[in-house]
């Protein structure tokens, strides 16, 4: 297929006919006669074994989880690469169903390696094996307690030895991680651990990217229906399958985020479409090649790594995954190093020994093969383990757990156009720096980075920082230590505690597929009996075999559930192929919950009010430092008159408070403790500030309340243009043509663009301000609504948006967290409780 004879060691006649290079395609060479991945194990600073190269034996980079001293100065706070001639794992006959999981019991250092006495977590008696570490293996930051996969087999004495020629040990297996993430880290640790945190926004490169991924899939499978038949054609060009995707409403809306036309993206994605085509007729003409599958989801807690991929092709049997890019034609690390880890994992789940992967770059249509071999796994697989200790491993300072980041590159080019430089620059100045967990050279760029991020800060600011980026941390590592990704593998059916209702169901049978209005694919299961489990319309899942390997089929969120007279489901997926050998199998369903996710607004509104410009100073000065809100001293004859109707059917203190709403400059706190029709009230107000001609952002934490709010105000079409934000799997029926999704369906690109941009009334819940309807936007107030359960960085995001903020809630009630120790710094004071003493003293707090 497309295997340069430059680019492998293992090209030729051994290659099916299938899978040989053609000279009508650009062939590439090595970066400076070097393979990317071998420029990877320079980066872990050691290409030979540490007991070779005279280097400490163990040396821990990643928290106070102990293992010896800090020794970044040593090795860079990374771990070693390998050398070695190529000596893959066996492949599992059974991917999963036999984890060969373990619990360390105790580590012992002896000269030139590391030997780690491992108890069975999955084998029927509790078995007592050793695991000896040789040649670079011995630099895992391994401790006692740990969980380790061992990838290799014990002999009679029960031991295991890993060295650089044979097998793998993979820590912390129930952290699953990204290709793109290991891949990522190769040149800064530190940036790649904080995308896994906080929200990045949509870019160009981002938006075609994901387009150009789209549009090569869809192109491949119109043309490989036809490509060996003489004269035949698709029945849908690549222009037409373009045109049709630039009416998918997920790309109406990034369109409109980055402010695209559709003239515009047209013709940059044009542009892709000769190299796309020239591919896959090239290709598909040949014997045998078929497409296996696209956007495949791989779930391995064997390796400790999901992914999916591009497109994974098969020839007579044999499967080689396709890795697409749409950047610039670089082989580096990050994308090589993709290609080897889905070879290891599709190994694993097809149960066939994949030993290359293709990488190709659509700009140009240059290609290669990517060999995987064991000196350049080793190096990836220990990349993934450094990034698993740091997401699991934490510092503990005065008994309270603080993010351990990796150290800071030192690259005035890279950090000034890094967009996490401010969120880096700050957790140094704040955590790092003040508990010497990090002291850097004088001439490091992080200092001239702190001064140009941090110097409009007080200290004020940064302590608020510094206490919230520790609560919130605290909260999503008790999440994570309290659930555990293998427990889908290892607990067939999860038992439902104290008489709830479980989070899965197996025994599931797939009856319809088909296509989404928006091109997606949607599942049809039903089981013969009726269920219980504890699963809604919205919530993300795991689609599986009902099989004891438990093969993740795909990651779908409900569009709906009936639970009687029998269990039936409706899922949707993020991919539009149809794996064929889906069919006469049974399925089973688990719910998916990440909790990092659940902060990442969180993490996003704290980060945003650090800025340097005047809104965030605003936010600053009225929330953390206190100052008193402002308020008009009359409101308008008019405004009254105009909301006469309204506010006649109100009691005194409601009618009270509506008029302090209508005269805010800053902020007002009303307590609603005493009235118990709050989503009537709320509705109420927001449309007699609609009669003062008022844009009105609403947030609230509850799906269910924001639809409360906005079916009455609904009913008076004629006066208010509404958009409601959020998957349309959680909306009411009555709102759902008011979501974007549905509006973007509808009609052309500027018409949609219209429609969100003049709504005068939109409404989210406090998840991410980061959504497409928000952008370009200012209201004039931001009405956040069950304020009292809301952590306080959940809204700032949203008052960023607003010049006038109106604050709702019980103030009897608070936000539920589970961290005891960040509950005792505070984390549940909602910012109601924070700022009540300040809202009473300046009359901008009203019971109501």
């Amino acid at each position: 297929m497309m295997i340069p004879p430059s680019s492998s060691k293992r090209v030729g006649s051994n290659q099916p006919a299938a899978f040989r290079s053609t000279s009508d395609v650009t062939e590439k060479t090595e970066v400076e006669g070097e393979p990317s991945i071998k420029r990877l194990c320079k980066d872990f600073r050691l290409l030979k074994s540490p007991s070779k190269a005279g280097l400490p034996v163990r040396c821990s980079s990643t928290g106070d989880i102990p293992v010896g001293k800090d020794c970044r100065g040593q090795i860079s706070g990374t771990r070693a690469a390998v050398y070695a001639a190529p000596n893959l794992p066996v492949v599992p006959k059974s991917p999963t169903s036999d984890l060969p999981l373990y619990k360390v019991v105790s580590v012992m250092e002896q000269k030139g390696s590391v030997v780690l006495t491992v108890q069975s977590l999955t084998a029927p008696a509790a078995t007592i094996r050793t695991c000896v570490l040789r040649g670079f293996w011995v630099q895992t930051s391994v401790v006692t307690g740990d969980q380790v996969v061992i990838i290799g087999s014990f002999d009679e004495q029960h031991e295991c030895i890993i060295d650089d020629n044979h097998n793998f040990l993979i820590l912390h297996p129930d952290t699953l991680i990204s290709p793109t993430l290991i891949g990522g880290a190769g040149y800064c640790k530190r940036k790649a651990l904080l995308q896994e945190m906080i929200r990045s926004e949509t870019t160009m490169e981002m938006f075609v990217g994901t387009l150009v991924h789209d549009l090569m899939q869809r192109t491949a499978v119109a043309i490989s229906r036809v490509a060996r038949t003489n004269g035949g054609q698709p029945t849908e060009s690549s222009a037409e399958i373009l045109t049709g995707l630039l009416r998918d409403p997920r790309y109406r809306q990034d369109m409109y985020t980055l402010e695209l036309t559709t003239e515009e993206i047209t013709k940059i994605a044009s542009s892709f479409l000769p190299n796309i085509e020239k591919w896959a007729w090239t290709e598909f003409r040949k014997a045998g090649l078929v497409i296996a599958d696209i956007e495949e989801w791989i779930w391995s807690p064997r390796y400790g790594v999901k992914g999916r991929v591009d497109m994974t092709l098969s020839a007579a049997g044999r499967i080689v995954p396709l890795e697409i890019k749409t950047g610039k034609e670089s082989w580096a690390t990050s994308h090589t190093g993709q290609v080897l880890l889905y070879t290891l994992l599709l190994s694993e789940k097809h149960g066939q020994s994949i030993s290359e992967g293709i990488l190709y770059y659509t700009k140009t249509g240059g290609y290669r093969t990517i060999n995987a071999e064991q000196e350049h796994l080793g190096a990836l697989i220990q990349m993934r383990n450094d990034i698993s200790n740091y997401l699991k491993r934490c510092h503990f300072l005065d008994g309270k757990a603080v993010m351990n980041l990796p150290g800071p590159i030192n690259s005035q080019h890279a950090c000034s156009m890094c967009s996490l430089s401010t969120t880096c620059s700050l957790f140094y100045k704040t955590v790092e720096e003040p508990q010497k967990l990090r002291v850097l050279p004088d001439d490091h760029y992080m200092h001239t980075m702190v001064r140009e991020k941090v110097a409009h800060l007080q200290q004020l600011h940064l302590d608020y920082f510094e206490r919230w980026m520790v609560m919130m941390y605290m909260e999503v590592q008790n999440g994570q230590k309290n659930t555990s990704v293998l427990d889908l593998w290892l607990k067939r059916d999860v038992v439902a505690e104290e008489g709830k209702p479980g989070n899965g169901v197996g025994g599931l049978r797939l009856i319809e597929t088909r296509q989404t209005p928006n091109l997606q694919l949607c599942y049809v299961l039903t089981s013969l009996t009726p269920s219980t489990v504890a699963l809604n319309a919205g919530d993300l899942i795991l689609l599986r075999e009902d099989t004891s390997a438990g093969l993740v089929v795909d990651l779908c969120t409900i569009n709906s559930i009936e639970k009687e007279p029998t269990l039936r489901l409706e899922l949707q997926a993020d991919r539009f192929f149809q794996n064929p050998r889906l069919q006469n199998r049974m399925f089973r369903i688990d719910k998916y919950v990440y909790s990092a996710s659940s902060m990442s607004g969180s993490y996003d509104g704290l980060m945003k009010i650090m800025e340097g410009d005047e809104k965030a100073d605003r936010i600053r000065r009225l929330f953390l430092q206190k100052e008193p809100p402002r308020q008009d001293t009359k409101v308008s004859k008019q405004q009254i008159l105009d909301a006469k109707s309204l506010l006649k059917p109100l009691s005194k203190e409601q009618q009270t408070a509506v008029v302090k709403c209508m005269m805010v400059v800053d902020y007002i706190f009303l307590d609603t403790k005493n009235c118990p029709g709050s989503s009537d009230f709320i509705s109420t107000l927001i449309a007699i500030l609609r009669k003062c001609n008022q844009t009105v952002l609403l947030v609230s934490s509850n799906n269910g309340t924001i639809d409360d709010i906005l079916r009455p105000l609904k009913r008076d079409r004629s006066t208010h243009k509404i958009l409601r934000l959020g998957p349309a799997a959680r909306i009411h029926v009555d709102l759902k043509e008011n979501c974007p999704e549905s509006l973007a369906s509808q009609g052309t690109f500027e018409e949609f663009s219209t429609a969100v941009r003049d709504a005068e009334i939109v409404a989210t819940t406090n998840g991410t301000h980061r959504q497409p309807g928000l952008m370009h936007r200012e209201f004039d107030v931001c009405l956040v609504n069950e304020a009292s359960l809301m952590l306080q960085p959940s809204v700032f995001g949203f008052l960023l948006l607003a010049k006038r903020f109106i604050f709702a809630g019980d103030s009897t009630k608070k936000p539920h967290c589970r961290c005891a120790a960040a509950v005792d710094m505070g984390m549940e004071e909602s910012l109601m409780a924070a700022m009540e003493a300040t809202a009473v003293a300046a009359g901008s707090w009203a019971v109501i």
